[in-house]
């Protein structure tokens, strides 16, 4: 009996091994079948052999995709968790059901995050220099966007872009600033215009009603009339002091 469940899985065995032969062959032929349509499409004769510059290049090359392909994987997986970790630390904004899904989720992203963190550590092994390899320890500690590191390294160093430059960022700024004052006083000398007309239409208008009151109330018109000497003297007592915003082109 025991030989015959031994052979049995000695079988089942033999059938995964040759299945997975066969698939793997195909895969093969499928790969060389389109490697030799490139080359005719591209007319290469002689194929780079290992030790020859460009083959050595490209390999750099393939490492380093390989590399930066896998820290962005891990990074969008370490960022996704630690909003999740934000999430769930709001007190009094999560009710108990989301946070026991969020409690869920966090754990299906630890599984991820350990299966991205092996491979980011198998192709940080294979640069030269050695790329940072963070353990899963360091992961857990990670609290906020400012503990990981790893966050810095992109395909581009962006620190060396000039307007990563805190110099070139405050004249940036600066400019911007000067061009907007500059635009928002050509809007203001529209606007005080627009005011001073309705201060004048306002001021006929109140006059024009008191005149029309004479033949009607003339306890209304006495309260008109002491109305209007505060309106007038609050309203054009500062019109003297009407003023045009100097334009934008004198500043040029």
């Amino acid at each position: 009996m025991g030989n015959s469940l031994a052979a049995k899985k000695k079988y089942r065995e033999n059938n995964t091994i040759r299945t997975k032969a066969y698939t793997t062959q195909a895969r093969w032929e499928t790969v060389q079948l389109e490697v030799l349509r490139r080359e005719e499409e591209l007319e290469i004769v002689m194929r780079w052999q290992p030790g020859e510059p460009k083959y050595e290049q490209m390999a750099h090359e393939l490492k380093h995709r390989k590399y930066w392909i896998s820290l962005d994987q891990l990074k969008t997986l370490v960022v996704q968790r630690l909003f999740k970790l934000t999430k769930l630390g709001l007190s009094g904004t999560v009710r108990y059901k989301l946070r026991e899904k969020i409690g869920k989720a966090l754990k299906t992203c630890a599984e991820a995050i350990k299966k991205a963190l092996l491979e980011y550590n198998a192709c940080a092994a294979e640069l030269s220099p050695l790329g940072e390899a963070p353990s899963w320890n360091n992961i857990l500690d990670m609290s906020t966007l400012a503990n990981f590191d790893l966050l810095r390294g992109t395909g581009q160093d962006v620190c060396a872009l000039p307007w990563a430059k805190p110099t070139h960022r405050r004249a940036m700024n600066l400019y911007f600033n000067i061009k907007h004052a500059r635009e928002e006083i050509a809007r203001l000398n529209v606007e005080i215009s627009q005011l001073f007309t309705y201060m004048i239409d306002e001021h006929y208008h109140y006059y024009d009603a008191i005149a029309t009151s004479l033949l009607t109330n003339n306890c209304l018109l006495t309260n008109c009339h002491s109305i209007g000497s505060t309106v007038r003297s609050s309203t054009f007592g500062s019109s003297s002091t009407y003023f045009k915003l100097p334009s934008s082109t004198a500043h040029r």
